[in-house]
């Protein structure tokens, strides 16, 4: 006799179930820091990174 593995998945359509909302969607406040948006901080961050990165002559240290 041959043992069948378990069912993995169901052979009969669930019911599916939908939730309603409770009204009027609620808009929430955007992070920012300075009136910036996190995206540009980031941008930022990676502007200053590559500056400080350019004037100590990193690229040339590691060319030669």
């Amino acid at each position: 006799m041959v043992n069948m593995p378990p069912e993995l998945f169901e052979r009969e359509p669930s019911d599916v179930f939908v939730a309603e909302g409770h009204g009027e969607t609620v808009a929430h406040a955007e992070p920012e820091l300075f009136g910036m948006a996190p995206f540009q901080i980031v941008a930022l961050a990676m502007l200053v990174l590559i500056v400080i990165m350019v004037w100590k002559k990193v690229p040339g240290m590691i060319a030669g």
